[in-house]
């Protein structure tokens, strides 16, 4: 038996050895798609007994084979594989694979039951799902969180702050007194440093804005802490499902820039990128030992958010610089 290529090479053998094998169907057909042989288990598929299977007409026989697929892997030369059911449910692999015998081209079809590997990979695909419905629900409930907190320091402790600066300043001693203006100063720069908090703990609401204008004032916002100069480049439709994902993201990478690398120049990325929402954050500052990412505690959370969302993260960085590029699924 001469093989027409490579991939079909030693195929006799091979449907020799599955043959033997009852969970694998073996037939063979010539090009007009008639039966030459087939193995117990592609006879049992059949409803025929095994040597009444020789000189039969495909047509004849309710099949997982079709005559199309046989007179195409006859035509083409070339091997390749379908999907197919039976009436119980059991879903196939079903593959052909064209062969030259000496006297005409003749095609090999070997059926596979993938049943419980289809069923392994849905509930896979389920346990994907329900990951990232989790990790949704849960930026979900951290920004209403964030927003709770932020209300209650703005309502209570800043007001409480206010009150006491207020009544501090209006004391007769106020600008005399060094301890007092001490005092006055410590509760000015404590009053600022809150607002500051406040102003990063609260939620940006999108249903009042859109996601582009609300990167746009995160980068900025950031930028100007740092500071540091920001590039941002946006894709126009940004339409994913992730948009509390891409904030809380963002918000981890440039507050991670403002700390460690003022001064430096840094791009903003966000944009669909094949089947992925990618976020990049790119910065020239001093960079950091990748190794040591278990000892960002942000970062780290932030990468496993990721992967728990079904997505990729990676991370480059040398004293030229840091790269971190997160992919999410798009839904």
């Amino acid at each position: 038996m001469t093989v027409q290529t490579p991939e079909t090479a030693d195929i006799g053998g091979l449907l020799e050895r599955l043959s033997r094998e009852t969970d694998i169907g073996v037939a063979l057909l010539d090009a007009g798609a008639r039966f030459l042989y087939a193995n117990d288990a592609m006879a049992a598929l059949h409803g025929v007994a095994p040597d009444e299977v020789a000189g039969r007409a495909l047509e004849d026989v309710p099949s997982l084979i079709t005559s199309d697929a046989v007179a195409r892997a006859a035509r083409e030369g070339a091997p390749f594989h379908v999907a197919a059911s039976t009436g119980d449910g059991r879903a196939w692999d079903v593959r052909y694979v064209p062969m030259d015998d000496g006297s005409g081209r003749t095609v090999g079809v070997i059926a596979r039951d993938i049943t419980e590997r289809e069923a392994a990979a849905e509930a896979l695909e389920r346990l994907a799902l329900q990951r990232r419905q989790l990790v949704k629900a849960s930026l979900e409930a951290a920004e209403r969180e964030r927003g709770r907190v932020a209300d209650d320091l703005h309502d209570d402790v800043l007001q409480r702050l206010l009150f006491a600066h207020q009544e501090c300043a209006s004391l007769p001693d106020a600008r005399t007194d060094p301890a007092l203006r001490r005092a006055i100063d410590a509760i000015e720069d404590v009053t600022h440093r809150l607002r500051a908090v406040v102003d990063d703990l609260h939620p940006v609401t999108l249903a009042s804005t859109s996601i582009h204008s609300a990167i746009h004032a995160l980068a900025h916002d950031y930028a100007a802490r740092g500071p540091f100069s920001v590039q941002v480049q946006l894709h126009d439709d940004l339409r994913s499902g992730h948009d509390l994902f891409v904030l809380s993201a963002l918000r981890e990478l440039l507050g991670n820039v403002a700390k460690h690398a003022p001064g430096a120049e840094v791009g903003v990325l966000v944009a669909p990128v094949g089947g992925d929402l990618v976020i990049e954050v790119a910065d020239d500052g001093p960079g950091f030992d990748a190794a040591t990412i278990d000892g960002h505690v942000g970062l780290a959370g932030l990468f496993a958010r990721v992967e728990g969302s079904g997505g990729r993260a990676e991370l480059q960085s040398s004293a030229d610089g840091t790269r971190i590029r997160l992919a999410l699924p798009l839904d």
